[in-house]
Order: structure tokens, then sequence, then C-alpha cells
């Protein structure tokens, strides 16, 4: 049967090598990797990852020559991983037993489990759990200690026990009681998956920023290659007890607007019981497929503080060719075509039949730059400038910097963010008179200052601690306030006063957030997190804490927090570019730029950077007679002096 097979490949091929297509267009590609290949017939190669670093997604531009510099036909093969299964555990018995639940249940398969994950309806608690494990039932051995598992209200869980390797089919679950009350468990999940090992290789991680948010932690990572299924991803911590829940998020074009799309979700812990006993899961990812490097990994922290990273560690499913080797020497891997279509190669067809092929080892070179390569701009259809723009009504600018051709990424201030429209329909960059187009990038950033903050205790409301704070700029739409005390356990009702100003020039007092901040005595210090629902029109905000009959609270460390996004375009240095804003008669500009959005979130961006505000006029009459300046008063004493005018000819005249 196997001969029979191979005959049948042999012929096959044999139609394919006599003609081997010669690549022509040799100089539209970049990149080159060469290999040297000492035996010939049916054969497997790795892929080195330099060359799939630099392939298009999906590997259309991927190519193999072979000695003679001719294009050899290839199928492409990357192991599967195998579907995992799960089952419900039969026999399953739940008891109480001296401050303990006690869970027991088992499997009538004859493979072991590699995790098991228990169900229940309670919905908000967090509890600790022993996992025994055993092949007859009575012969016990403890296989994980201090597991946690809980559930929030939040929607986020933790009930999955992982299963070393062995051979277990009786599965006990012992469960800690003792600090908070039983509930109950209604069944149990056994988990099945592959246990052969995946092909798999190092995968360089490159953490680009790492921002500390309130409740959360965002890092924004860059993978060596794009296209991808990873095997692992590995958080690397020497953090000795947590649980938190993480998700992977990626920035794509959708319907005209860069979007936060979520990819996974998933739980990474760590218990220490002692020095030989942990339980921990810090793996995320097997199986996940990703399309561009720029990937973001959100670690929930709650009021817990953020984990300490050494860094992030991932391995790839390994991708392999597997082709038919005529004739000994060296072969070269082709690379980085930004062009050209995939190829359609017979061979694809005989996929089923590719499993004879015979792995070889190969030691590949250096990634090599084609010296003849002409470089096709992705970009080039796009034109810098657009449509030219009167710039009068604008109220305020700023100008960049531009020192060379290409992609740019202007992070919008604070300055820019109090001064424009919160849908940031009024931004224009201008050269020359003229648009450049752009895409607006609103992927969540969150940036951070801390303010100014001195005591401002009202004599006449002795049970209330407040504090003013003064606030960079006014008009600007805060997310959130945090801030830390040391006060071992409390209760108060927190919240954020502004002044509102409205169109009569009157005063009046607006609460834009309120919490309940409460702490109990076994709890770790938990920070408030107050959130903002509107912009204050000063920039001064008041913070009150009802104290009750309790001693004022000392605070420290308080943070203002606010959403900011980003100007995505290309430009030339032809003429310095600046950004116009602050014209709230201005609709959304409409750019056919945006059908180009997905090339420009892959594209290389350089930061661009924002000089100092420039004041192009004064605010409107609206805005003077609103802030009770000179017009206000001018115009007040001019209708003043009009009244008496009036009144005074209307007055009889006394008799003499």
């Amino acid at each position: 049967m196997i001969l029979r097979h191979l005959l049948f490949i042999g012929l096959a091929l044999s139609f394919l090598a006599p003609t081997p297509a010669v690549l022509a267009l040799q100089p539209e590609w970049k990149f080159s990797q060469s290999f040297t290949l000492g035996q010939t017939g049916l054969v497997k190669i790795t892929v080195p990852l330099s060359t799939l670093a630099q392939c298009r997604s999906g590997r259309p531009d991927l190519r193999l020559l072979g000695p003679d510099g001719k294009q050899i036909p290839f199928a492409t093969e990357r192991p599967a991983l195998t579907v995992p299964f799960k089952e419900v555990a039969s026999t399953f018995l739940s008891r109480i037993e001296n401050e303990t639940t006690v869970l027991q249940f088992r499997t009538l398969r004859s493979e072991t489990p590699e995790a098991v994950e228990l169900e229940t309806s309670e919905v908000d608690f967090l509890k600790a759990a022993v996992l025994e494990a055993s092949d007859d039932g009575t012969s016990w051995q403890t296989v994980a200690r201090g597991v946690p598992i809980f559930r929030r209200s939040s929607g986020q869980r933790q009930l999955r026990l992982p299963l070393p390797a062995g051979v277990w089919h009786h599965f006990r679950v012992t469960i800690d009681d003792h600090r908070t009350h039983p509930i109950p468990f209604t069944s149990a999940q056994l988990h099945f998956g592959s246990t052969a090992p995946i092909p798999a290789e190092p995968l360089p991680v490159d953490i680009l920023e790492q921002l500390e948010e309130p409740g959360q932690t965002r890092l924004n990572l860059r993978f060596g290659s794009a296209n991808l299924i990873l095997e692992s991803l590995i958080l690397n911590t020497t953090d000795p007890l947590f649980s938190r829940a993480v998700s992977l998020t990626q920035t794509r074009w959708v319907a005209g607007e860069a979007q936060q799309i979520p990819l996974l979700n998933d739980v990474v812990y760590r218990s220490v019981a002692s020095t030989t006993n942990t339980a921990q899961k810090l793996f995320l990812a097997r199986g996940f497929s990703y399309e561009t490097p720029l990937v973001s990994l959100i670690i929930e922290n709650l009021d817990n503080p953020p984990l300490v990273l050494s860094g992030i560690t991932a391995r790839f499913c390994s991708v392999f060719v597997v082709f038919n080797s005529t004739q000994q020497g060296t072969y070269t891997f082709l690379s980085g075509n930004p062009d050209c279509p995939p190829p359609r190669y017979d061979l694809v067809q005989l996929e089923s039949q590719l499993q004879f092929a015979k792995f070889i080892p190969t030691s590949p070179s250096a990634l090599t730059e084609n010296p003849d390569y002409r470089r096709v701009d992705n970009l080039s259809m796009v034109e810098p400038l657009g449509a030219p723009l009167d710039t009068a009504p604008w109220q305020f600018r700023k100008l960049i910097p531009i020192s060379r051709e290409g992609v740019y990424q202007l992070e919008l201030d604070i300055d820019v963010l109090a001064h424009t429209s919160t849908r940031l329909g009024d931004l224009r960059l201008v050269q020359q008179g003229r648009q450049i187009p752009y895409i607006l990038d609103r992927s969540p950033i969150l940036r951070t200052i801390k303010p100014a903050v001195v005591p401002a205790d009202d004599p006449k409301r002795p049970n209330v601690s407040r504090w003013q704070i003064s606030l960079p700029r006014s008009g600007v739409l805060f997310s959130s306030l945090t801030s830390k005390s040391t006060t071992p356990f409390f209760r108060r009702e927190v919240r954020l006063v502004a002044t509102r100003r409205d169109s009569y020039g009157n005063f009046s007092q607006e609460t834009i957030g309120s919490t309940t901040w409460a702490r109990l005595p076994e709890d770790k210090p938990k920070n408030l997190s107050l959130t903002i629902s509107s912009a204050p029109s000063t920039n001064t905000v008041f913070l009150e804490i009802e104290n009750g009959d309790n001693p004022p609270m000392e605070l420290s460390s308080v943070q203002l927090w606010w959403p900011t996004s980003r100007l995505v375009f290309k430009t030339t240095p032809t003429d310095s570019v600046a950004l116009y804003y602050g014209n709230p008669k201005a609709e959304t500009p409409r750019y056919d730029l945006e059908i180009l959005g997905h090339r420009l979130l892959a594209a290389d961006r350089t930061p661009a950077v924002l000089a100092p505000e420039e004041t192009l006029k004064p605010s409107n009459a609206f805005g003077a007679f609103n802030s009770g300046g000179w017009f206000f008063w001018s115009v007040l004493a001019l209708v003043v002096t009009g009244l008496f005018f009036v009144i005074s000819r209307l007055l009889p005249k006394t008799a003499e």
C-alpha cells in the first residue's frame, strides 16, 4: 500500500518537476535566506522565523528557489492543534466535612483529562482548593494545593484545576470553607486535549509600552512575526500569590474606524504553599492565531498591586514546506514582496499524500536583503495633501515638526482635548494651506497627572473632609480620579463637585462623580476609583468625603486620568504641519484615506510631537459674555445708559 502511494506521488511530481517556472520578478522580493540540502525526493523543511517575519499576512509572497534559481512548487504545512473537548464527570458526590467541602467524581474514559472544571451557581466568592487524583479510587495523591477558585459578579471566573501528566481516573477536590460559608457545587467538567508534543519554536516578544491604569495593567506587545499560531504565551513574574483575569486585544480597522477587538480571555494564577508545593498557571493563548504582530495584553488587577513582570515568553507552532527535491545544493526562500499575488501550485492538490515526506533539519543562513530590490511603497497612491482649508474659523493651532517622509502617529494632548469637541470632528492637519488626510485611532489610551491638592474644609460642614483640586485645564473630560488612604477600615461616601456656569453667567455646584469607598480590616489597602461623568467648566474641583461621626481620613497620591486618541497620517517634510482645532461649527471630515485605514495601521509609524499652543483669535462674543470679561461689562453699560436715556425722555417735564 505504501509503495503504491509512493509511486503515485512520484508520478504526480514527475509532471511538476520538468517545467518549473523561472521567477521573473525576483527584484521585487526584498529578502532571501538560503539552506543546503544534501538529498533528493519528497522532503519537509522548517521555514525560518526570520523569513516568516518578513512575509505578508497569509504568506502569499513566500517563494522557494532551487539550486538552478528556478521556482520550486511547495505545499505549506502547519501541525494542527488537536481540538480539545470536555465531558461531564460521572458519579459526582458532594459533602461537607470540618469546614471544608469535599467533591469526588471520576471519568469512564481510558485517557486522562488535562484539567477539571467545577460548576456552581454561586455568583461572588473566592476560595482555595486542593486537588487529589487516583487511578483506582483508593490510593490518593495530592497533585495541586492552594489553587484559587473564584467567580466575580463582573463576570470573571476561575474554576479550572489543571492536572499534571499521569494516569488518573478518580478525582477528589477539597475546598476550604473556614473563612466563608460553604457554597453548592453542582457538577464537574473534565477537559481532554492532545498530549502529543507540538513542534514549536521561540517567538521574540517586545514590550513596547507598559501602562498602569486604574484597576489594570496594559502591555502593548510586538511579536517577532505576524500570521502565526501561538503554542504558548507565558508571564514571567516572581509574585508568589495572585490570581488575575487576562485578555488579549488587537486594533483593527472596522467600519471606517480603528477599534480595539477582544481576541482571548483567560486567567493566570500562582499559589505557593511551600517550597515544594506550588499551584500555578502562567501560560495562555495555546492555539491562538493572530494576523498582525501588534497585540495588547490586559491584566485585571482590581484593587491589587500590579504584578512585577520581568518579561513575556512566547512560542509559536512551527511552519513547514513540503516539496520535491530534484537536486542537491543550495535552496533559497524569498520574502518581502508587498504586492505579489499568492502562488498557485498543483502540489497543494496532493496534500493528503504529503505525509510521506521526510523531515530534513537544516541550518539556514542569515536573512539577506536583496541589493537589486526595487522598493514598492505600499502607500504610494496616498496623496499627502488634500483639499484646501480656510483656517480663519479655527481658534487654536499647534505646529508639528516633520523630519522625514513617512507615516506619523500623533497623540492628542490635554490642550487639544480641552478645546476640541468630544467627537473630535474639528481636528484638521494642514500643510501649505491644504488638509492632510488622516485616520482616527480611538484605541483606548489612558494618561494621568498628579494635580495640586490642598485641604479646603468648610467650617459650616464639620463632618465633611474637603480638598481643592487644581486642574491643568478646564473643559477636559477626565475619566476617573484615584487616590489612596492608610486608614485600616472605613466606609465613606465620596463625591467630586465642580462649579458650573450657565449661559447667563450664574454659578452653581454640580456633582460630577460619586461612589462608596469601603475597606474591611482583613482587606488589603483599597484605592479610591471615582468615575467622572462630565467635564468641569472651570479648572478647580472639590473632592468631598462624608465622615459622619468618624475622624477624618488622610489621602495620598491623588491622580486624574483621561482617555485620548491618535491621528495617523502620511506626509513629507516639504513644510511644517499644523494641527488646527477649536471650531465648534466644523463638521467631521470625510477622507478617502479611510479605505486604506488597515494599511496605515499596519505601517511603521513615527511618533509626532506637538509644539506649544497658539491662540489664533479670542473667544467669540458669546464666550466673552459668559466669562464676565470687558465685552460683557461694555455691553451692559451701553444697555443701562440707553435705558436711562429712554426713561428720561418718557418722564413728564416739571413746571417751572
